[in-house]
Order: C-alpha cells, then sequence, then structure tokens
C-alpha cells in the first residue's frame, strides 16, 4: 500500500533534502525520535522549522520502548518525543534526558474502527454492544499493551467496559501503532487507533466513533532533550514545538493542543 511505503521511506529521514531551500552547506541538524503515531505530522513540523532556521531535522519513528533502546544504545538522537511521560520518567531516572527540558506538545484521542470491507451492521451505540459485534465476528487488532501507549490504552478500555477478559485471548497484537492500522485493512477487521490515524487513513478505514475518554488515561505527547552535545539546537527545536505555528500543524493534524 502507498502509506505503508510511505512509513517505511520515513524511517530515517533528511526533513528537507529533497529541495533546494537555499540554506548553506554547513548547516546544523537535530535528530529527533518519535513514536509512530506522528509519522505524518514531525516531517511537516520539520519542513517549517528547516525552512524558518536554516537547521536540518532528521526524524526515526519508532514503539516507545525502541526509541528508549536506541537512546540506551548510544545512537543518534537529540529530541525524544513519547506518547506517554512514563517513557520519560525512565529516561530520566537513568539520566539520559535534561530534567527541565520536558514539555507537553499535544495530546490525542482514541477511535475504533474497521476496515472497510469488514461488515458492519449494527445500529447500537454503545460501545459495550459493538465491542460484542466485533468479537462474534472477527479477531480484533490490538497494539501491544506492554510496550506501546496504544496497546496500554486500549486494554484499559476494555478492561473498562469488563471486555478485557472476553477479547485478551482473541485479539492480534500488533507491535507499533502504524502497524496496528495496517493489520485492521489488511486483515480486514477492526480495533482501536488514535483519531488521528483513523483521520490519515479514512479512505482505507470506516470509522465507528470515539472512545469516550472517561474510559482511559489521556494521550500525551511529551519532548525532552537528549544528553549530548547538540542539546542548544536541541532546546530551540522544543521552544518551537510549543510555539503557536507548531501548535496549528499540530492541530491541523488532528492532535489536541492547549
Amino acid at each position: 500500500m502507498k502509506y505503508l511505503a510511505a512509513i517505511f521511506l520515513l524511517f530515517s529521514i533528511n526533513a528537507f533534502a529533497v529541495e533546494d531551500t537555499g540554506q548553506p552547506q554547513n548547516v546544523e541538524s537535530v535528530t529527533v525520535l518519535a513514536v509512530s503515531s506522528m509519522v505524518a505530522v514531525i516531517p511537516v513540523l520539520s519542513r517549517e522549522y528547516s525552512r524558518e532556521k536554516s537547521v536540518d531535522l532528521n526524524a526515526v519513528f519508532e514503539a516507545p520502548y525502541e526509541l528508549i533502546n536506541k537512546i540506551q544504545a548510544g545512537d543518534p538522537a537529540d529530541v525524544i518525543i513519547a506518547s506517554d511521560k512514563k517513557w520519560l520518567d525512565q529516561l530520566q531516572e537513568q539520566g539520559l534526558i535534561e530534567p527541565n527540558s520536558r514539555i507537553k506538545i499535544a495530546g490525542n484521542r482514541l477511535s475504533l474502527v474497521a476496515a472497510k470491507e469488514f461488515k458492519f451492521d449494527t445500529d447500537s451505540k454503545r460501545m459495550e454492544d459493538i465491542l460484542d459485534y466485533i468479537h462474534s465476528r472477527a479477531l480484533m487488532v490490538m497494539a501491544d499493551p506492554e510496550n506501546t501507549t496504544l496497546g496500554a490504552r486500549s486494554e484499559e478500555i476494555l478492561r473498562n467496559v469488563k471486555k478485557w477478559d472476553k477479547f485478551k485471548r482473541f485479539t492480534v497484537i500488533a507491535p507499533t501503532s502504524a502497524k496496528t492500522v495496517d493489520l485492521i485493512i489488511k486483515s480486514q477487521t477492526a480495533g482501536i487507533i488514535y483519531a488521528t490515524d483513523a483521520r490519515l487513513y479514512n479512505n482505507n478505514l470506516r470509522y465507528i466513533g470515539d472512545i469516550p475518554q472517561k474510559l482511559h488515561e489521556p494521550v500525551e505527547y511529551y519532548a525532552a532533550v537528549v544528553l549530548g552535545n547538540n542539546m542548544e539546537e536541541a532546546r530551540k527545536f522544543l521552544t518551537y514545538l510549543s510555539s503557536e505555528p507548531a501548535q496549528k500543524l499540530l492541530e491541523k493534524a488532528g492532535f489536541v493542543v492547549k
């Protein structure tokens, strides 16, 4: 699929090497490690920042635990963007990020979706009834609850509606939020994904409804400076992420901003 190919191409990108922006040859650079649910918006933010500041931005997209592993292994990293503050807590405890640099940049909602080919034929609006309908017809795709924020929130939702015991043995586990979307479409089934992904892939998905926020802890994205030799440039990029232009771009992509 075209969108999946695009995701793989973005796994390690130079934000604006594809066009001549008139920048000098010896420009500063910043390497951003971000969770895969931001794969569509980080390149947009990178492009605008690169044009404004003449700074190259390279981005790598992975599940949160993979990003942490990269930083622990000493891979190039100046900024990390995670989908739950607990991931940054872990890095802070290990002395790998600058504690006072941590900022919240956006939030996200969760949506219940199905592949366009999935036969969805129920008039009920109750989340419990809809989940039962899906369970009776297919395996539901779920992000890894141990290693992803999306999976942890999905499990929390199923527990809160008293469906976890029913579903836990009848789900297909995906390693990332992006792979969750991919498997839902390819397997012609249903699942819980980020609202931003439901919007991004609406041509391939049937939107069923947003998950009531009372059923799960909020999804909040936090950014921090990784300790190293490029911290000054990293701090400048975090300042940009909090700026009005960046917040408008995040909102345009479907993220929740203050």
